[in-house]
């Protein structure tokens, strides 16, 4: 038991020097959404996995930088939960290697493209290289006995080199050589002549051998491959695919067959029905329905076309593996040029690496394809990649959800085209159809079928399609109405009343003849309807929001936007009013343009608030925000001295407030950084800030026990001090207890691939599937008891407290710790059928223990807790990616 308590105090010491954040003292703070990059970038070339000693380990070839560092590592090696440098790195681009033992053990031999033009070999510990004149163009390493022994073989340009593991020879690949010839791969096949290798390229000079682009090398002597083919080589690979031993070839070529052909030694066929794209790898690999030849493509993505995607023929059938769907968003190509499949731990997954341009932003070179769908590898990021323009609540039947709306590709884990929807701290996608070039607006609609989700959809510049509504039934996007008949056309925003479904934007015939510029109606049965009367409904300019309100005379639909004339004839100035029948003026309106409407009581009385960028409101001084009581307008202090693109009500706990989003950046002279907060007196600033353009505001409580948040979206990185991309949340005091820090893949990985069930902390030696820890009672008395399960049956175990929660998690022993700043060690104590329950009987609350360790609990404070228990077995996950100790999930309680 000695050794017990002396290890619990050391790793308690440990944990207690480890970096912290300072603590909050109230409960107002951010909720951020960060946004990680992929753990390594650039291009990914060439995959090998190899066992070392300490068990199989993916190594990744290519033009590789790690994290942040804009050093070359050429090599990186993954081992289920980080990438690892090998020493200081190659220091430049590989172009391939292999492990192969030159007589002094095995190593690992790299090929290094232009510039460098070396080959590299790690024994362990250092990189050094193998002297070799290499002239350019390196592509391919390779080992092969050609009689004499197994050695290593190096191809550059026109070079064949050979290396014994003392000395260098080299053979001339390309003897006829014209300009423009290239060797562009290699592999080994016996064609029943014996091992040889093959060499295909871009290269026509070797005439006399009657072969285009690929060659033959055995025993020292060239020859030609059944005639060649009619276009680049690329690639190539070796494999029975049960008719027997052959090579398949892939590249531009069409002849003999297109894209993909089979060499059996004597001709040439085709593979199946064929290929109809352009292979840029190829590989045999066991996916664990047995042996297939995975084929990477290029294609570029066009609404016309399918997305790209990896093929796979198991000698019968030809299947296809869909691409990240990514590609969409970015017009991308998805390069796939390297195959391997790798077991983390959790069964054999395919990784992929690719060249893949602008893609790279969302999953990086490596990529892993799970059971349904494609994971990044390395860092989860949380927020959303691109701009959002929309937060909105919405109940599509079961239950009102967090939507995000915008021109982001990636949510969470997940690929996804526009629309999102918010689970706790997960985002899930609604599909990937490119439901939108620049979606706008969502809301929730009954078209005749239930409700659901519906969204705007933008004319794509340059292409036949015009604005349209789309609606997701759960499963996919299917179009609501015909498309409009103008590609500039921009569907902005969308409202329902009356049972009529109301799309404002900037558009002049929407679609079947349908005369109402700028602002539609969609009735169920019908389809789109006028809104306004005869000869000239609609407005003369944008709409841009819109929102339902009584200003006391019944119901009305009010829109705002850039337009100045409703109906054809009445002079509105940016906003107006309809009743379902008729237009009619806000008074004088404003004097510029209006973007966000709400209705609001500041203490003086319900009011609508109008927003955006005018400088007066009914004549009369109002800087970009303003209210109109039903019969005038008024401003709202000194204003704001930018445009305003939000406004929504939230109670923080001291009331009901308005808050406005937009790109301001003071009120008269204080400043406040594009969120700020009315409490019907003044403006003040809101939680140190957001640092870009905030689009959108919604409040709402999404259940994870904080109460209702501010939720903001936009084009932004930090909300207050914290990196959060393009989405946050202002937490207000409305919730006491929370939870935080699943070890289940939802924040990042756990030390050793040991991700544990939902909710709870990384799994442990006896896989109870992770601790769980829970939080009940109340603050004020405090009644407070921490409850932990999962555990190891007597474990020991201590429960700490932290003045703060990390913004990233912290790999620690075999878990992940989430809890920082002022750290406490409440209760020390074992756990019974692997659960505790603290305090006890016997024990101090947690307040007034916390008090005695030096740090009270004021009303307000923020602490955050964690249970840190024994799990002696080290070959459960060894050092050094964990030790013999685990953590739970963490608590956060408002005091």
């Amino acid at each position: 038991m000695k050794a017990r308590v002396l290890s619990h105090v050391l790793a308690f010491a440990a944990l207690a020097t480890m970096p912290i954040l300072s603590a909050k003292a109230q409960c107002l703070d951010w909720r951020a959404f960060p946004y990680s990059s992929p753990e390594i970038g650039g291009n990914v070339s060439t995959l090998v996995v190899h066992d070392d000693g300490a068990g199989p380990l993916l190594y990744v070839g290519g033009s590789l930088t790690l994290g942040n560092s804009s050093v070359q590592q050429g090599v990186l090696r993954w081992d289920g939960t980080r990438f690892n440098a090998l020493g200081s790195g190659a220091g430049g681009p590989v172009v391939g290697f292999v492990f192969f033992d030159d007589g002094s053990g095995p190593a690992l031999f790299a090929v290094m493209g232009y510039p460098s033009n070396s080959v590299l070999k790690w024994d362990g510990v250092a990189w050094q290289q193998i002297s070799v004149a290499l002239i350019n163009s390196a592509v391919a390493i390779d080992v092969f006995d050609d009689g004499s022994g197994p050695a290593l073989f190096v191809t550059d340009y026109r070079y064949l080199r050979k290396w014994n593991g003392t000395t260098w020879s080299q053979f001339d690949l390309l003897p006829n050589y014209i300009i423009g010839d290239l060797v562009l791969c290699t592999g080994s096949y016996d064609d029943g002549s014996g091992p040889a290798l093959f060499f295909g390229g871009v290269f026509n000079g070797p005439t006399s051998l009657g072969s285009h682009n690929i060659l033959k090398w055995q025993n020292g002597v060239l020859s030609g491959v059944g005639g060649g083919t009619g276009g680049e080589v690329r690639t190539l690979d070796a494999w029975d695919d049960g008719s027997g031993p052959a090579l398949f070839v892939g590249g531009t070529f069409t002849t003999p067959v297109p894209h993909l052909a089979r060499w059996d030694g004597t001709a040439w066929s085709q593979v199946g029905t064929g290929l109809a794209t352009l292979p840029t790898g190829v590989a045999v690999l066991d996916d664990g329905g047995g042996p297939k030849l995975f084929v990477g493509s290029t294609l570029y993505y066009t609404p016309s076309l399918d997305p790209p995607h990896i093929d796979r023929w198991d000698g019968s059938n030809w299947s296809a593996i869909p691409t990240p769907p990514g590609a969409d968003c970015f017009s991308s190509g998805f390069n796939a040029k390297a195959f391997e499949m790798f077991d983390e731990g959790m069964g054999a997954h395919l990784f992929v690496g690719a060249k893949i341009g602008s893609l790279g932003q969302v999953l990086g070179g490596l990529t892993r394809r799970n059971s349904t769908a494609w994971e990044r590898v390395g860092a989860t990021p949380k927020g959303l990649n691109q701009q959002v323009r929309q937060v909105t609540v919405q109940d599509d039947g079961s239950g009102p959800a967090l939507y995000a709306v915008g021109n982001f590709c990636h949510v969470d884990g997940e690929l996804s085209s526009s629309v999102a929807r918010l689970d706790g701290d997960s985002w899930h996608g609604l599909g990937d159809a490119f439901v939108a070039y620049q979606p706008a607006a969502l809301t929730t609609f009954n078209a005749g079928a239930g409700p659901q989700i519906t969204l705007t959809a933008t004319g794509q510049s340059g292409s036949s399609n015009g604005a349209q509504l789309k609606q997701w039934d759960g499963m996919q996007w299917t179009p609501l109405g015909p498309v409009s008949s103008h590609s500039t056309d921009a569907y902005l925003s969308l409202e329902v009343f009356s049972g009529d479904l109301y799309v404002g934007g900037s558009f002049s015939t929407p679609a079947l003849g349908v005369n109402s510029p700028n602002l539609t109606r969609w009735r169920p049965g019908i389809g789109y309807q006028i809104v306004g009367n005869f000869p000239t409904p609609g407005v003369n300019g944008d709409v841009n929001a819109m929102t339902k309100y009584d200003d006391g005379s019944g119901p009305a639909l009010y829109v705002c936007g850039s337009f100045t004339v409703a109906n054809g004839g009445l002079f509105v100035n940016h906003i107006a009013r309809w009743n379902g029948s008729n237009f009619s003026t806000l008074g004088l309106g404003t004097n510029g343009l209006v973007d966000a409407l709400t209705g609001f009581d500041d203490g003086s009385g319900p009011a609508l608030y109008a927003a955006g960028t005018f400088t007066t409101a009914g004549g009369m001084p109002a800087s970009c925000v303003a209210k109109w009581n039903g019969t005038s307008w008024s401003a709202l202090g000194a204003g704001l001295n930018a445009q305003v693109l939000s406004l929504e009500v939230f109670d923080d706990g001291s009331g009901p407030a308005l808050y406005a989003g937009g790109n301001f950046s003071a009120s008269g002279n204080v400043p406040m950084q594009r969120i700020a907060r009315w409490n019907g007196t003044s403006w003040s600033a809101v939680g140190g800030n957001i640092d870009g353009t905030v689009w959108t505001l919604k409040s709402f409580d999404d259940g994870t026990g904080v109460g209702p948040q501010l939720f903001a979206g936009g084009v932004f990185h930090h909300a207050g001090t914290l990196p959060s991309e393009n989405f946050a949340a202002w937490r207000g005091c409305g919730g006491a207890i929370s939870k935080f820090c699943f070890g289940d893949g939802s924040i990042g990985a756990c030390p050793c691939g040991n991700a544990g069930l939902s909710g709870r902390g990384c799994d442990n030696a006896v896989h109870t599937g992770g601790a769980r820890l829970n939080a009940t009672g109340t603050t004020n008395p405090d009644t407070i008891v921490l409850h932990a399960g999962g555990e190891l049956p007597n474990a020991p175990t201590l429960v700490f407290q932290g003045s703060s929660a990390l913004s990233q998690p912290s790999l620690f022993g075999d878990g992940l710790r989430c809890v920082g700043g002022n750290l406490k060690r409440l209760f020390t104590t074992s756990a019974v059928g692997g659960a505790i329950n603290v305090p006890d009987a016997t024990q101090m609350s947690i307040s007034a223990r916390s008090a005695a360790l030096g740090d009270p609990l004021v009303p307000g404070s923020v602490r955050s807790y964690q249970a840190w228990y024994r799990d002696p077995n080290l070959s459960f996950c060894a050092p050094p990616s964990g030790d013999a100790w685990n953590l739970s999930n963490a608590v956060r309680i408002v005091w």
